[in-house]
């Protein structure tokens, strides 16, 4: 986010972490909510964001990259990312858990 004096519906936002991961796989059964998994990640720090019109993270707290999330951003894209890639994983709406 470029502008610090945004403001952002509490619906819109995210929580999740952010890693790097070695590999991405996806589960067998689809109608699971978590179809694609990583076999080892190492975790970098949280992050606080909202998704942008590619279904990216955009970080509401630093200056970073629109980074994939896993489960949320298009899972052929995050498939076809390589090894040591950094994405979001675990993401949950903040509404849900402030309710």
């Amino acid at each position: 986010m470029e502008n610090r004096k945004y403001k952002v519906c509490r619906n819109d936002v995210y929580v999740g972490k952010v890693i790097k991961t070695s590999e991405i796989y996806q589960l067998s059964n689809e109608d699971m909510s978590e179809r694609l998994r990583v076999i080892s990640g190492v975790p970098y720090r949280s992050i606080l964001f909202i998704l942008d019109n590619k279904d990216l993270a955009d970080d509401l707290l630093y200056r970073s990259p629109s980074y994939p999330i896993l489960n949320l951003t298009d899972d052929e894209m995050c498939l076809s990312l390589g090894e040591e890639s950094i994405v979001v994983n675990g993401a949950c709406p903040l509404a849900q858990l402030l309710e």
